[in-house]
């Protein structure tokens, strides 16, 4: 055979490998396979998240994005459904990447890892690997997360989720995963509140109030304030006196103060204001240093918080305070929660009120607040929510009030009154300790009239032989005036 026929057998047989080879391809086996799952997200105490995307599928002509996020105040679960991968039967993987992130400050953080697939899904196994490479078995895997330096303080660990087809010549199943991620830190200890002077919890209650404002708006939302430890070191009292001469706003944002005169222990003190003066003398006489170790607030980055109740006591004696503007998120008013402003005056609602409760004692002895009319949403007042408001003229009870307790309106001196509360106007004939505190000093008392086919027997005797009733209605109410 020539040379010639010998390369043309040659190249023949290549071109017939190469067809079968692609041949091979284009018939190899598609399959699909449907990803759904879940992160189940806890991180108390810490503003944190958790991100995640696909990073790999090998061989997938059409991949759908995979994203989802987490935050700890936007809580409890991020899922996602539907996500569907299509490759052919020699794919070897699909790899997910979950990143946890600690936003809240610079400091040590772990992550509890929980997995929640105890076995491998028939033809798809499953593999969980760190940013570092180091292998992930089990369930309750704590992981740590290294403390970064970059500016934004954040703080995060990556983890790869692989899936790994076992079986080429079989299909491939759908799936569904889940992950239990808990963030731990135990060191930190947040502060929660907006503006000076305000104090909320993490449940979206205002805890108290310690500012100086006489007409106060109460925010419907806050953020969380962190507390950072700082330190600053100076050689010699001259040093100190020309930094502050410069920073004096630094010392004032000072709290929990601890100075070190000499190796010497002075402290701690509120804030640098309450620095004694023994600790300025031994500054003057420092021969080697001068240490200030204290905290500074620092805004968390994160979603706000809706402010959702005013808790017991936050305002109370604060004789500063003249009226007060409460948002349309606030649902309840605690216990003694103005009790014994003596300057309040009128206390307001934001637009459509959530307010379903007035605690016990919330604004008794209020003796300056003149009038209030009680959000629709209202439906109990507490026991002597108002009582002893002696300058209380004026008040309109909301329609769905169904429980007033004991003492409420007892010691008021009402000129006025607006009754909507079928349970008001059916009982507002009982003692003075109850509903018949609204009608004691009342000169006029305002009646819906859709309420007067349930006059209740005792209103009804009480009005009747101590008011006269307009023959009519008037704009909606029959107005009752005192005899």
């Amino acid at each position: 055979m020539s040379i010639k026929m010998k390369l043309v057998s040659c190249i023949s047989a290549f071109i017939l490998v190469l067809g079968i080879f692609i041949f091979g391809v284009l018939s190899a086996e598609q399959a699909t396979v449907n990803l759904g799952g879940s992160i189940s997200f806890d991180a108390t105490d810490v503003y944190a998240r958790v991100t995640g995307r696909v990073q790999n599928a090998q061989s997938n002509p059409t991949l759908e994005t995979l994203e989802f996020s987490a935050y700890n105040d936007a809580p409890d679960q991020s899922s996602w459904s539907g996500l569907e991968l299509q490759f052919d039967s020699r794919a070897t993987n699909i790899t997910i990447e979950v990143i946890v992130e600690n936003l809240s400050m610079e400091r040590e953080l772990t992550v509890n890892l929980t997995d929640m697939i105890q076995t491998s899904t028939d033809n798809l196994g499953k593999s969980i690997t760190l940013d570092n490479g180091a292998y992930v078995s089990g369930t309750n895997t704590t992981v740590p997360v290294a403390t970064s330096n970059d500016e934004n303080n954040t703080s995060k660990v990556t983890f790869v989720i692989t899936f790994d087809v076992l079986d080429h010549n079989r299909s491939l199943p759908s799936i569904t995963f889940d992950y239990d991620i808990n963030l731990i830190d135990e060191n930190y200890e947040p502060v929660y509140e907006i503006l000076d002077g305000y104090r909320f919890d993490e449940n979206g209650a205002l805890l108290g109030y310690t500012g100086n404002e006489s007409n106060v708006v109460i925010p419907s939302s806050y953020s969380i304030i962190g507390v950072e430890d700082k330190s600053l070191e100076f050689a010699s009292y001259d040093e100190f006196n020309n930094f502050s001469s410069n920073n004096y706003q630094t010392l004032l944002l000072m709290s929990n103060i601890t100075i070190i005169v000499d190796d010497i222990s002075y402290g701690p003190y509120q804030d640098f204001m309450t620095i004694s003066s023994d600790v300025m003398v031994a500054m003057e006489n420092a021969s080697q240093s001068i240490i200030f170790e204290y905290q500074e607030n620092i805004s968390v980055v994160g979603q706000e918080h809706t402010v959702t109740g005013i808790g017991m006591a936050a305002f109370m004696n604060n004789s500063n305070l003249k009226s007060v503007t409460i948002p349309a998120s606030v649902t309840s008013i605690g216990q003694g929660a103005f009790v014994q402003c003596s300057n309040l005056t009128s206390v307001s609602f934001d637009g459509d009120s959530k307010l379903t409760s007035i605690g016990d004692s919330a604004f008794y002895n209020c003796s300056s607040f003149t009038e209030i009319t009680i959000p629709e949403s209202v439906t109990s007042i507490g026991e002597s929510a108002f009582e002893a408001c002696s300058s209380l003229t004026s008040i309109t009870i909301s329609e769905n009030v169904t429980s007033v307790g004991w003492r409420a309106f007892t010691d008021c001196n009402f000129i006025s009154v607006t009754i909507d509360s079928s349970y008001v106007y059916q009982n507002a004939g009982e003692s003075q300790t109850t509903c018949g505190a609204l009608l004691q000093t009342a000169n006029t008392v305002y009646v819906n009239e859709i309420l007067i086919g349930g006059l209740g027997v005792a209103a009804n005797t009480y009005l009747n032989s101590n008011f006269a009733v307009s023959s009519a209605a008037t704009n909606g109410y029959y107005i009752y005036t005192r005899n």
